[in-house]
C-alpha cells in the first residue's frame, strides 16, 4: 500500500521546543471490531482480521464509533480528511430519519445511529445564535454540490466504544445535519480550529484539543478506507497522532508532498497518467491535473476526456438522471474477466514538466465494483465510482483512492522514541538552523506588517456586519427546514471584512506549532480568506 507523507513547517519549531514526557499516538478500532485491545502503536495485524459489517449507501466502509454526550451515544462515523468541513464532527439527528427519509426501513441503522441532544446533560448551544443553525462548512465540497445545514453544539465526545480505554474530549463541536448529500456522519480529522464570525475566539478542533491536553504527541494523523473486496477483508485504520507501522511499507522520499498553500485544499497532489494493465491499452488521462484528496467523498471526480476513455474501453454508460454510471450484469461480468488494474501515477504539484518523479497507487478493478442502495435505489445497484467533472476545481479523489492508499499527515514528526535532543550531538543540525533564521525573519517582517495593518484592520471591524440571528435573543428554536436552502439569519453579509484573512492571522497559519492554529474556518458559505493564507514547507 503507497503511503502519502504530507509534512509541513510545524516540524521544526515543534522537534526543537518538544520537552514534555513521550505521548504515544491512538489508533481507533473499526467500530465492527469492538473494544480496542491497546491504544500504543504498533497494532498487531490480527487485531484488524475479523469480517464485520460496513456502512455506506454508496460502497462498504469501515465506519468507526463514538460515543456522544452523557450518557454516551454510540454513533458510527466515517473518517473525515477535508481541511474546511472536517474541524467538526458531524453525526446524523432524528430528522435525518423522520424528515428526510421517512419511508424508509432501517435507516437509523443504516445511518450510523442518531444523535439526540435533548437526552444528554451536557449538551449545550450556548453563544451560538439564530438557534444554533448554520450551514455546513462544505467549502470544497460545495464545488460538487454537496452541502446542507445543521444543528451546531458543544458536547462531549468519547473515542471508540465504551470500555475502549479511548480518551473524551470535553465540550467539543459537534454538527448535527439531516441531509442525505452525506449519508453517515463525519470524524473530523483536521487540525484546523473552526469559527462563527459571531464569536470572537475560534474553536478548537477535537485534533487540536486531544494535541493540547498531551493526550497525542502531535496534530498528525493517518487513515486508509480499508478494502472489503480482499481475502480476508480489510478494515479501515485511523491513527491519531501518529501512525499505524503495520499498515504500509515505507516508501522512497517522493511519497512525501507538502501542503498546498490554500489551505481549503490542503491534500493536493498531481495527477500525471492513469493507465491500466491491458496489452495495448491507451492512457486514460490525456493530460497532467491537480487533484484533491478528500474522503468526504466516494468517486473520483476526473475530466470528461478521462471519463469518457473509461467509456471506451470499459464499455461504461452515464446516467445523466442520477448522475451515475450504472454497471449491468454483462458489463460486470466483462470486467470481472478482464481484471484490469488501474495505476494512477502522482507527483507533487507545481513541479515543472520532466523535472519530477512519479509514485504509483494501483487500484483493481474490485476496488471499483460498488453498490448502491436506499435511498438512491431501493435494491443494491451496482455502479463504478467515476463522476464526471465539469471544471478543474471539482476534480478530486475520494474514498475509493483511499482503499489502496495510506493518507498521513505529519504535522509534527516524532524524533525516534523521545523528544530530546540526541547527547551524541549537541549542535543543532544546519536544516534546523536555517529554519530557525528564515522563520525568525518571518516573524520579523510580518510583525512590522502587522503593525501597519491594525489601524486599518480596527476601522474595518467597526463597519462588519453581524449575523442578524445574534440578536434574538431567547428565541425559540428553529425548526429543522426540510431541504438544503441557506439561512439567511446565518449568512453574513458578502462583503463582511470578517471573511477575509488579514496578515495577523495569516502569521498564525505560518509559525504557530502543533496546537492546530493554522487558520481559522468561517460558517458562512463564502470562505474568501482560504485563498490569502501562505504556507510553507521547511525541509
Amino acid at each position: 500500500m503507497l503511503t502519502f507523507v504530507w509534512s509541513s513547517n510545524l516540524v521544526v519549531l515543534s522537534q526543537i521546543r518538544a520537552v514534555q514526557a513521550v505521548v504515544k499516538p491512538l489508533s481507533i478500532a473499526p467500530s465492527q471490531l469492538g473494544d480496542l485491545r491497546s491504544k500504543t502503536l504498533p497494532q498487531t495485524t490480527k487485531d484488524l482480521s475479523h469480517v464485520g459489517n460496513r456502512d455506506g449507501n454508496d460502497g462498504r466502509w469501515s465506519t468507526f464509533q463514538i460515543q456522544v454526550g452523557i450518557p454516551g451515544q454510540p454513533i458510527r462515523l466515517l473518517p473525515g480528511t477535508s481541511a474546511s468541513a472536517c474541524s467538526t464532527t458531524w453525526v446524523v439527528i432524528l430528522q435525518g430519519y423522520t424528515q428526510a427519509n421517512a419511508t424508509l426501513m432501517d435507516c437509523d441503522d443504516d445511518r450510523g445511529y442518531s444523535f439526540a441532544s435533548n437526552t444528554s446533560s451536557t449538551w449545550s448551544t450556548q453563544r451560538l445564535a439564530n438557534g444554533s443553525l448554520f450551514q455546513l462548512s462544505t467549502y470544497e465540497e460545495s464545488v460538487l454540490g454537496l452541502g446542507g445545514i445543521a444543528y451546531y453544539g458543544f458536547d462531549d465526545l468519547g473515542l471508540g466504544p465504551l470500555g475502549s480505554g479511548l480518551p473524551s474530549v470535553s465540550s467539543t463541536m459537534i454538527a448535527g445535519l439531516a441531509t442525505n448529500d452525506f449519508w453517515l456522519g463525519s470524524l473530523g480529522l483536521s487540525p484546523l480550529p473552526f469559527n462563527f464570525t459571531d464569536l470572537d475566539d475560534p474553536i478548537p478542533s477535537m485534533l487540536s484539543t486531544l494535541r493540547n491536553q498531551s493526550l497525542i504527541p502531535s496534530c498528525s494523523r493517518a487513515y486508509t478506507a480499508g478494502a472489503s473486496y480482499k481475502q480476508p477483508p480489510v478494515f479501515g485504520s485511523v491513527t491519531l497522532g501518529g501512525f499505524d507501522t503495520t499498515r504500509f511499507v515505507p516508501n522512497h522520499d517522493d511519497s512525501m508532498f507538502s501542503f498546498e498553500s490554500d489551505i481549503s485544499r490542503d491534500l493536493l497532489v498531481s495527477l500525471t497518467a492513469i493507465t491500466y494493465d491491458t496489452t495495448g491499452s491507451s492512457p486514460l488521462l490525456a493530460q497532467r491535473i491537480d487533484i484533491f484528496i478528500d474522503s468526504m467523498v466516494s468517486e473520483l471526480w476526473l475530466p470528461i476526456s478521462a471519463c469518457e476513455a473509461f467509456e471506451s474501453a470499459f464499455k461504461l454508460i452515464w446516467n445523466d438522471t442520477i448522475q451515475y454510471y450504472l454497471i449491468n450484469e454483462s458489463v460486470h461480468d466483462a470486467l470481472l474477466a478482464q481484471d484490469p488494474v488501474f495505476t494512477f501515477s502522482l507527483a507533487q504539484p507545481g513541479a515543472e514538466e520532466g523535472a519530477y518523479s512519479s509514485i504509483s497507487v494501483n487500484l483493481p478493478y474490485s476496488a471499483f465494483d460498488l453498490n448502491l442502495t436506499q435511498p438512491i435505489f431501493d435494491t443494491p445497484t451496482r455502479y463504478f465510482p467515476l463522476k464526471r467533472a465539469q471544471n478543474a476545481t471539482q476534480y478530486t479523489l475520494g474514498r475509493t483512492f483511499l482503499q489502496e492508499a495510506y493518507d498521513l499527515v505529519a504535522i509534527l514528526l516524532p524524533i525516534e522514541t523521545s523528544t530530546k535532543l540526541d547527547k551524541k550531538n549537541p549542535h543543532l543540525a544546519s536544516g534546523v538552523l536555517a529554519g530557525i533564521v528564515v522563520v525568525a525573519i518571518f516573524v520579523v517582517y510580518f510583525a512590522i506588517m502587522v503593525t501597519l495593518c491594525l489601524a486599518k484592520q480596527r476601522s474595518n471591524l467597526s463597519g462588519q456586519t453581524q449575523v442578524r440571528g445574534e440578536e434574538s435573543g431567547d428565541k425559540d428554536p428553529v425548526e429543522m427546514p426540510k431541504d438544503h436552502a441557506v439561512v439567511g439569519a446565518a449568512e453574513a453579509d458578502g462583503d463582511a471584512a470578517v471573511h477575509e484573512m488579514d496578515r495577523d492571522q495569516a502569521i498564525k497559519a505560518e509559525l504557530q506549532t502543533g496546537a492546530g492554529h493554522a487558520g481559522r474556518h468561517e460558517l458562512e458559505q463564502q470562505l474568501h480568506f482560504h485563498k490569502s493564507v501562505v504556507r510553507k514547507v521547511w525541509r
